[in-house]
Protein backbone atom coordinates (compact mmCIF):
# COMPACT_ATOMS: atom_id res chain seq x y z
CA UNK A 1 0.00 0.00 0.00
CA UNK A 2 2.95 2.22 0.77
CA UNK A 3 3.60 2.35 -3.11
CA UNK A 4 0.35 4.14 -3.76
CA UNK A 5 0.80 6.23 -0.62
CA UNK A 6 4.24 7.59 0.65
CA UNK A 7 6.11 9.47 -1.32
CA UNK A 8 9.78 7.89 0.04
CA UNK A 9 12.07 5.62 -1.08
CA UNK A 10 12.41 4.58 -4.45
CA UNK A 11 10.81 1.68 -6.70
CA UNK A 12 12.45 0.01 -10.33
CA UNK A 13 10.34 -0.48 -13.41
CA UNK A 14 8.35 -3.45 -12.61
CA UNK A 15 6.95 -1.93 -9.28
CA UNK A 16 6.34 1.61 -11.72
CA UNK A 17 4.22 -0.67 -14.02
CA UNK A 18 2.41 -2.51 -11.30
CA UNK A 19 1.30 0.58 -9.63
CA UNK A 20 0.44 2.50 -13.18
CA UNK A 21 -1.63 -0.37 -14.51
CA UNK A 22 -3.21 -0.48 -10.95
CA UNK A 23 -4.37 2.85 -11.44
CA UNK A 24 -5.40 2.66 -15.01
CA UNK A 25 -7.64 -0.59 -13.54
CA UNK A 26 -9.55 1.43 -11.19
CA UNK A 27 -9.86 4.45 -13.52
CA UNK A 28 -11.62 1.76 -16.52
CA UNK A 29 -13.64 -0.08 -13.85
CA UNK A 30 -14.62 3.52 -12.23
CA UNK A 31 -16.00 4.75 -15.87
CA UNK A 32 -17.69 1.92 -16.79
CA UNK A 33 -19.89 1.94 -13.97
CA UNK A 34 -20.18 6.01 -14.37
CA UNK A 35 -19.29 6.95 -17.66
CA UNK A 36 -22.86 5.22 -19.27
CA UNK A 37 -24.56 7.72 -17.22
CA UNK A 38 -22.68 10.72 -18.16
CA UNK A 39 -23.08 10.54 -22.25
CA UNK A 40 -26.04 12.60 -22.39
CA UNK A 41 -23.58 15.71 -20.73
CA UNK A 42 -20.90 16.51 -22.25
CA UNK A 43 -19.81 18.93 -19.44
CA UNK A 44 -21.24 16.29 -16.38
CA UNK A 45 -19.05 13.91 -18.37
CA UNK A 46 -15.79 16.39 -18.41
CA UNK A 47 -16.70 17.24 -14.21
CA UNK A 48 -16.49 13.58 -13.62
CA UNK A 49 -12.98 13.11 -15.63
CA UNK A 50 -11.74 16.09 -13.82
CA UNK A 51 -12.67 14.38 -10.15
CA UNK A 52 -11.28 11.18 -11.23
CA UNK A 53 -7.65 12.75 -12.05
CA UNK A 54 -7.77 14.45 -9.15
CA UNK A 55 -9.02 11.72 -6.84
CA UNK A 56 -6.17 9.52 -8.57
CA UNK A 57 -3.63 12.50 -8.35
CA UNK A 58 -1.85 11.38 -5.18
CA UNK A 59 -1.25 7.65 -5.70
CA UNK A 60 0.10 8.68 -9.16
CA UNK A 61 2.15 11.34 -7.64
CA UNK A 62 3.65 8.80 -5.05
CA UNK A 63 3.90 6.16 -7.60
CA UNK A 64 6.22 8.82 -10.07
CA UNK A 65 8.20 10.65 -7.43
CA UNK A 66 9.62 6.91 -5.98
CA UNK A 67 10.46 6.19 -9.75
CA UNK A 68 12.26 9.25 -10.37
CA UNK A 69 13.86 8.86 -7.01
CA UNK A 70 15.14 5.98 -8.80
CA UNK A 71 16.72 7.84 -11.78
CA UNK A 72 18.22 10.02 -9.30
CA UNK A 73 16.28 13.13 -10.39
CA UNK A 74 14.38 15.00 -7.73
CA UNK A 75 10.48 15.15 -7.53
CA UNK A 76 10.54 19.16 -8.30
CA UNK A 77 10.28 19.78 -10.94
CA UNK A 78 10.24 16.61 -12.64
CA UNK A 79 6.76 15.21 -11.12
CA UNK A 80 5.24 18.95 -12.03
CA UNK A 81 6.68 18.77 -15.86
CA UNK A 82 5.18 15.10 -15.82
CA UNK A 83 1.62 16.11 -14.44
CA UNK A 84 0.66 19.28 -14.60
CA UNK A 85 -0.06 19.41 -18.67
CA UNK A 86 -2.73 16.56 -17.65
CA UNK A 87 -4.10 18.73 -15.28
CA UNK A 88 -4.55 21.72 -16.97
CA UNK A 89 -5.70 19.36 -19.59
CA UNK A 90 -8.64 18.52 -17.65
CA UNK A 91 -9.63 21.52 -16.02
CA UNK A 92 -9.83 23.29 -19.34
CA UNK A 93 -12.42 20.49 -20.88
CA UNK A 94 -14.62 20.92 -17.56
CA UNK A 95 -14.30 24.43 -18.13
CA UNK A 96 -15.02 24.04 -21.51
CA UNK A 97 -12.42 25.85 -22.71
CA UNK A 98 -10.86 24.82 -26.24
CA UNK A 99 -13.48 22.17 -26.44
CA UNK A 100 -16.86 21.95 -28.55
CA UNK A 101 -19.32 19.62 -27.66
CA UNK A 102 -20.01 16.68 -30.43
CA UNK A 103 -22.89 13.99 -30.63
CA UNK A 104 -21.67 11.03 -31.89
CA UNK A 105 -24.99 8.58 -32.04
CA UNK A 106 -26.32 9.53 -28.88
CA UNK A 107 -23.63 10.38 -27.04
CA UNK A 108 -22.36 13.67 -26.78
CA UNK A 109 -18.18 14.05 -26.19
CA UNK A 110 -16.27 17.27 -25.77
CA UNK A 111 -13.63 17.19 -29.36
CA UNK A 112 -10.74 19.28 -28.76
CA UNK A 113 -10.35 22.53 -30.94
CA UNK A 114 -7.95 25.37 -30.64
CA UNK A 115 -6.23 25.60 -26.74
CA UNK A 116 -7.78 22.24 -26.46
CA UNK A 117 -6.19 20.48 -29.72
CA UNK A 118 -2.42 22.17 -28.83
CA UNK A 119 -3.12 20.97 -25.12
CA UNK A 120 -4.20 17.49 -26.56
CA UNK A 121 -0.92 17.56 -28.52
CA UNK A 122 1.61 18.75 -25.16
CA UNK A 123 -0.22 15.77 -23.11
CA UNK A 124 0.56 13.53 -25.63
CA UNK A 125 4.38 14.21 -25.95
CA UNK A 126 5.25 15.28 -22.58
CA UNK A 127 3.29 11.50 -21.39
CA UNK A 128 5.43 9.53 -24.23
CA UNK A 129 8.15 11.37 -22.40
CA UNK A 130 7.41 10.16 -18.75
CA UNK A 131 6.96 6.97 -19.98
CA UNK A 132 9.86 6.68 -21.60
CA UNK A 133 11.88 8.60 -18.77
CA UNK A 134 9.64 6.43 -15.92
CA UNK A 135 8.92 3.51 -17.64
CA UNK A 136 11.56 2.58 -20.05
CA UNK A 137 15.02 4.25 -19.20
CA UNK A 138 16.75 1.99 -16.44
CA UNK A 139 17.20 3.36 -12.96
CA UNK A 140 19.25 2.41 -10.39
CA UNK A 141 17.88 -0.47 -8.84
Amino acid sequence: MSLFTSFDGSIGRGQFWLGILALAVIGIVVAMIVGPLLLASPSAGAIFSLVMSLVLLYPAAAIITKRLHDRGKPMSPWLWIFIGPGIVFNVLQALGIGFTPVNLGGAVVMQPNGIGLAMSVIVMVIGIWALIELGILKGRR
